[in-house]
């Protein structure tokens, strides 16, 4: 097996674990639905449209060979989704309609990019690096709060802590695993087909974090 070959096989093969962790997270949500707090059911929100959008940016992949069109709709639904988890985790109302109006005023320049920008069918690198910065620093002001204002329920007991922990991961990571395999798309390694596919999916694997 040669050093491609083995590439190939480690990114498509990954979308099965991928699928079946999105699918994992969507069935337990819905079976425990009543017993989620409105910022879990967020996070449940997030993951059935992720896996809905992913189908269709997988189909589309197959058919016309790009998977922008559903970047774009998953980054407006992702910017909108994050802003309402964050604001059920906030601690007083202030920082609730913040973290509201903040996620609204970002998805309208998701809009905007999507169709005066960075067109349908082009990679919205743009709008995915808003996301972000913008989930980010609301991982970190969230973070704030329950350093701030400490719970009596132990650390590794809190929903925020896994929430924020894995938004930190997931999101930071994005813009490591961008320059990876921008590097790795400049040699002998990557063809074509195989970057594309990397650039658009493989950082949002770490959606196993929130299951």
């Amino acid at each position: 097996m040669t050093t491609e070959d083995f590439l190939n096989f480690f990114v498509f093969r990954g979308y099965a674990v991928y699928y079946l962790i999105l699918i994992s997270g969507f069935l337990f949500g819905l079976i425990q639905f009543k017993r989620l707090s409105l910022a879990a059911r967020g996070v449940w929100m997030i993951i059935t449209v992720s896996l809905f959008l992913e189908l269709i940016g997988s189909y589309l992949s197959m058919v016309i060979r790009n998977s922008s069109p559903s970047t774009h709709f998953v980054n407006i639904f992702h910017l909108l989704a994050y802003a309402y988890a964050f604001s059920k985790y906030a601690t007083n109302k202030k920082l609730e309609r913040g973290f509201i109006i903040a996620g609204i005023l970002l998805a309208c320049f998701a809009v905007i990019n999507l169709v005066w920008i960075q067109g349908l069918y082009q990679s919205p690198t743009k709008s995915t690096m808003m996301l972000n910065v913008a989930v980010v620093l609301g991982s970190l002001i969230t973070f704030y709060t329950m350093i701030k204002k400490p719970s009596q329920t132990p650390l590794l007991k809190q929903e925020l802590f896994w929430f924020n922990t894995a938004t930190l991961v997931f999101y930071s990571s994005t813009f490591f695993l961008f320059c990876l395999v921008r590097l790795l798309s400049e040699t002998i390694l990557f063809n074509r087909r195989v970057h594309a596919r990397v650039g658009h999916k493989s950082g949002y694997r770490y959606e196993l974090l929130y299951v």
